[in-house]
C-alpha cells in the first residue's frame, strides 16, 4: 500500500542520486570533464586530491564564511578511510555549530533588547549558551525517542516539538517582564525554531531500531558542516551514510561533479547579476514587491504587472539554484552523493514535477514529516481522498506551520495573534498550491501517451510556468499587505485598461 508520488521522484528507486538523474546528452569532454577516465584516476592519487582541494579551497572562500573550517573538514573525509566518514562528518558539524551556534540569527531577541533599550545585550553567554541549551534537549529528546519513553514524544516528535515551541511563546509574551529574562526565552525559542525541523527529521527516521545509528552519528546532520538554511539541505543519518561514496573512483568522481557543480554555481551567480541589471536597470522592470507598492499607490501599467511577475519569479529560480548549488557542491566534495536542490525546473511536464524539481529538499522535509504519516494512517478506503488530503497536510498546512515558525522576529513584533492573522496571503498561496499539486497529480494517473511536441513540451511548460508564476503574486509571509489587495493585484492582470 505504498503511497503515490508527489512531487519530483518519490516513490522510485531507495537509490536517490541515482532516482534525480536525468538523461542528458553527451557533453564535450571539457564540459563533462567530470567523466573523463583519465582525470578521475588522477583525482584519486595524493597529488590529484591535493590539487582538486586547492582549486575547491580557492573556489568556495568568496562564497563561505566558513571556508576554511568547511575545507578542513573535507580534507579530512578525502585523507581518512571512508569507514571513518560519519564520526568526521558528526565532530565537523558540531565545530563549525561552534563557530556559528546562532546561524538561524537572534531577530526575535534583538528587537526585545532594543524595546527594553539594551545596547551590549548579545553577550557571549548568550550567543553560545541558548544554542547549548538546545543542543542538550536535542540530545535528551532523541534518547527519549530511541528509548520509546515517554510514548507520545516517540509516536509524535514533530508534534512535541511544536508544542515546546509553543509554551516557548507563551512563556516569553505572558511571563516575567524582565527584559533579560524575555531574551533569554526568546534566544532559546529561536535555536528551536531553526532545529525544530531537522531534529524531527532525525527522530522520524531513529523511532526505527533498523535505521538506527550510533548516538553521537545523529549530530552529523543537525545543520550540517556543509551548509544549510533552515529547510535541512541534508537527508536523515543513516539514510546519509547509505549516500556515503565508498571512495577510491567512486569518491574522486563524486568529488569532480561536487567542483563542476561549484563552477555552476559561481556562473548562475554571474547570470543573476547580469539578468537583475538587465531586467530592473536597463528595462525598468521593478521587483514583484515594488511593483505591488506602486499598483497600491500611484498605479502601475498593465504591462509592467505582468513582466515583473515573469522576471521576479524566474529571478528567484536562478538565487535559489545558486545558492543550492554551493551547499551541495560541498556536500560531493565531502563524499555525499546528494541530490541537487534546484535540478531543472523548466523541465517540469506537471505541477507536482515542477515543486519538487525547483526546491527538492522543502519538498522532501514536508513528505518525510506530514505527507507520508498522513497517507498511512487517514482515509484507507478513499484512495484518491487519501493522497488529495495528504498533499493537503504537506504543501498545505506543513508548508504554513514551516514559514510561520520560521519567522519568529513577526511574532516578537506585533503578538502571536496577529501574526498569525497576518499570514492569511501565504496560507491562500499554500491553500492553491496543495489543491494544484493534489489535481496534477490525479491527472498525472491518467496521462496519454506522446503526440505532439506542442502537446508534450510547449503546453506543460506554458501551464506550469503560468500556474506559478500567478501563484508567486501570494507568496508573500510579510504580512504588512493584506490578502485583498495581493487578489486584486491578481484580478487587474486582466484587465488591461484598469
Amino acid at each position: 500500500n505504498r503511497p503515490p508520488s508527489i512531487g519530483y521522484n518519490v516513490g522510485r528507486a531507495r537509490n536517490v542520486t541515482a532516482a534525480v538523474a536525468l538523461p542528458l546528452p553527451e557533453a564535450p569532454s571539457l564540459i563533462a570533464f567530470e567523466r573523463s577516465p583519465g582525470l578521475i584516476r588522477f583525482a584519486g592519487t595524493i597529488p590529484g586530491r591535493v590539487m582538486l582541494l586547492l582549486v575547491y579551497g580557492a573556489m568556495l572562500q568568496p562564497a563561505s564564511a566558513h571556508w576554511l573550517a568547511i575545507l578542513a573538514a573535507t580534507a579530512a573525509l578525502t585523507f581518512t578511510p571512508r569507514r571513518h566518514a560519519a564520526t568526521i562528518t558528526a565532530l565537523a558539524t558540531l565545530a563549525v555549530f561552534l563557530l556559528e551556534p546562532d546561524w538561524y540569527h537572534d531577530f526575535a531577541p534583538a528587537l526585545i533588547a532594543k524595546r527594553a533599550g539594551l545596547e551590549d545585550w548579545f553577550t557571549p553567554a548568550l550567543r553560545w549558551g541558548a544554542p547549548c541549551l538546545l543542543l542538550g534537549f536535542t540530545a535528551l529528546f532523541l534518547a527519549a525517542v530511541r528509548a520509546g519513553r515517554p510514548r507520545v514524544i516517540a509516536r509524535h516528535p514533530l508534534l512535541c516539538l511544536i508544542a515546546a515551541l509553543l509554551a516557548l511563546f507563551a512563556a516569553a509574551i505572558v511571563g516575567p517582564g524582565d527584559a533579560t529574562i524575555k531574551i533569554w526565552v526568546w534566544s532559546i525559542a529561536s535555536a528551536l525554531s531553526g532545529y525544530m525541523w531537522i531534529i524531527a527529521l532525525v527522530a522520524s527516521e531513529q523511532r526505527n531500531s533498523q535505521s538506527r545509528v550510533p548516538f553521537l552519528l545523529q549530530f552529523g546532520t543537525m545543520h550540517p558542516f556543509w551548509g544549510s538554511p533552515a529547510t535541512p539541505y541534508t537527508v536523515a543519518p543513516n539514510k546519509l551514510n547509505k549516500m556515503a561514496a565508498p571512495g577510491g573512483d567512486a569518491l574522486a568522481a563524486l568529488q569532480l561533479r561536487g567542483l563542476k557543480l561549484l563552477l555552476w554555481a559561481d556562473a548562475l551567480v554571474v547570470i543573476s547579476a547580469a539578468y537583475a541589471f538587465v531586467a530592473h536597470k536597463y528595462f525598468g522592470i521593478p521587483t514583484f514587491h515594488e511593483a505591488l507598492a506602486r499598483y497600491l499607490g500611484d498605479g502601475l501599467p498593465w504591462h509592467l504587472r505582468w513582466l515583473c511577475l515573469f522576471s521576479d519569479f524566474f529571478e528567484y529560480i536562478i538565487r535559489l539554484a545558486a545558492a543550492g548549488h554551493v551547499i551541495i557542491a560541498a556536500a560531493h566534495m565531502a563524499g555525499y552523493n546528494l541530490p541537487r536542490n534546484t535540478q531543472n525546473p523548466l523541465g517540469s511536464r506537471n505541477l507536482a514535477e515542477f515543486w519538487g524539481r525547483y526546491y527538492y529538499y522543502f519538498k522532501e522535509l514536508m513528505l518525510n514529516l506530514f505527507y507520508f504519516p498522513t497517507y498511512l494512517s487517514c482515509f484507507r478506503a478513499y484512495p484518491k481522498l487519501r493522497a488529495a488530503f495528504a498533499t493537503f497536510m504537506a504543501a498545505g498546512v506543513g508548508n504554513l506551520l514551516f514559514h510561520f515558525l520560521r519567522e519568529l522576529d513577526k511574532i516578537a513584533d506585533i503578538g502571536f495573534v496577529k501574526a498569525a492573522v497576518g499570514m492569511q496571503t501565504y496560507a491562500f498561496y499554500c491553500l492553491v498550491l496543495s489543491i494544484g499539486i493534489a489535481v496534477s497529480q490525479l491527472r498525472a494517473q491518467h496521462r496519454r501517451p506522446p503526440s505532439s511536441h506542442l502537446r508534450d513540451r510547449v503546453a506543460p511548460f506554458v501551464t506550469v510556468m503560468g500556474f506559478f508564476c500567478l501563484l508567486h503574486i501570494f507568496d508573500d509571509t510579510d504580512r504588512t499587505i493584506l490578502l485583498i489587495d495581493h487578489l486584486s493585484f491578481f484580478f487587474s492582470l486582466f484587465a488591461p485598461f484598469s
